[in-house]
């Protein structure tokens, strides 16, 4: 399946998934978290052809960085993204008609 920016998936299965945390220096972190049924992500560049998974935020990103994304209030953060596993798309991950 060939996924493009701006593509939407809706969670049918509960999953837990890898936050990296971006920062304005030299340094990448992460976080878990879990995206719960019914939850929408948004990924955030095309996939490249072959590539395992992809990155997404979810819609509702402001609160899942509340609640998983601890190093939120740090002077230096500069946002997340989820990495996500193309295979769970068809099982845990629906994409959302437009």
């Amino acid at each position: 399946m060939e996924i493009k920016k701006g593509q939407r998936f809706i969670v049918k299965k509960r999953i837990e998934v890898i936050a990296l945390v971006h920062w304005q220096a030299p340094l990448t972190s992460g976080c878990y978290g879990i995206l719960e049924i019914g939850d929408e992500i948004e990924t955030v560049r095309d996939i490249a052809p072959g590539a395992q998974g992809f990155s997404a935020r979810p819609v509702n990103a402001k609160e899942f960085e509340e609640k998983y994304v601890k190093e939120a209030t740090e002077l230096k953060y500069d946002g997340y993204t989820l990495s996500i596993l193309a295979s769970l798309i068809g099982d845990a991950l629906e994409p959302v008609e437009s």
